[in-house]
């Protein structure tokens, strides 16, 4: 069948897709920017007709309508891998479940236990082979969709298309494609860095300069995200934009040999630096 023919025949309103969900199922919002608005807004005018739904998301930017309309959770039970900003105010009024995990297994937890009777997910528009790109959701959504007995997709004409690993699915893997209008993406303006914060970044750059770099010429991306690494780690909040600024201005003016820092690298560190690491 031609692809094209098989998205028209899949195509319907969200209204008529989640009509795919039972009282009693697990369906999945997959993660951040693959969260399925227009589904979600479906689903919440069918709370009356349902009971004992759980839905599993994370990093959700919000709101959810499932959760707001329902704040006896009486028809839905929301579930969150890993908590936005959201989610943490949801879990605060008693409106979400944090399940604790290793982020990097999630897939395998999928694969290997649970349970998936509806996935929903956004995702791009389909390309000219059948594909449709989970943009922001790469890595993650393609594990949960492949054990769903029922797979819901939503066209959202703002997602970027992003390169990696598990990063589409073909239309024909798919039983249900809604389109419709939605919202920009979100955009979280970054907060200005502490005193504190700042004096973090100033301690942390000379260390980074005589170790990780210690042949004296640097290369901005493989030390940004060495920086920002070391930052997060910490659990140091803004630091780590103070701590980018602080680098990106010291990168300025200054030649890259790239075969010269991994020798040196090699030869000092033995393959362990936060460098090396990094650029793993």
């Amino acid at each position: 069948m031609d692809i094209w023919e098989e998205y028209r025949q899949k195509l319907c309103t969200p209204e008529q897709a989640v009509q795919a969900v039972h009282s009693g199922d697990w369906v999945d919002y997959t993660t951040s920017v693959g969260f399925p608005e227009l589904l979600d807004r479906a689903l919440a005018g069918r709370k009356e007709e349902l009971q004992d739904v759980k839905v599993r998301g994370n990093l959700m930017f919000g709101p959810l309508e499932i959760v707001e309309c329902d704040p006896e959770r009486e028809h839905f039970i929301y579930n969150t891998w890993h908590c936005s900003a959201y989610e943490r105010k949801l879990c605060d009024r008693g409106l979400c479940n944090y399940i604790p995990m290793i982020f990097r297994d999630v897939v395998s937890y999928y694969r290997k236990y649970l349970t998936v009777n509806v996935a929903m997910a956004a995702v791009t528009p389909m390309d000219k082979h059948g594909y449709f790109n989970f943009s922001g959701a790469t890595g993650v959504a393609g594990g949960i969709l492949e054990q769903a007995d029922i797979v819901i997709l939503e066209v959202n004409e703002h997602l970027p298309r992003i390169p990696g690993i598990g990063e589409s699915i073909h239309i024909s893997q798919v039983d249900h494609v809604v389109e419709g209008p939605h919202r920009p993406l979100p955009q979280l303006p970054a907060a200005k860095p502490t005193e504190a914060e700042e004096q973090i970044a100033r301690h942390i750059l000379p260390h980074l300069q005589r170790c990780d770099l210690a042949a004296g010429d640097w290369e901005p991306a493989g030390d940004h995200w060495n920086a920002v690494g070391t930052v997060r780690s910490a659990g140091s909040g803004n630091a780590h934009g103070a701590l980018l600024r602080r680098l990106l201005g010291s990168l300025r003016g200054r030649e890259t040999d790239q075969p010269k820092k991994d020798a040196v690298c090699r030869q000092k560190c033995d393959g362990h630096c936060l460098w090396q690491s990094a650029a793993v």
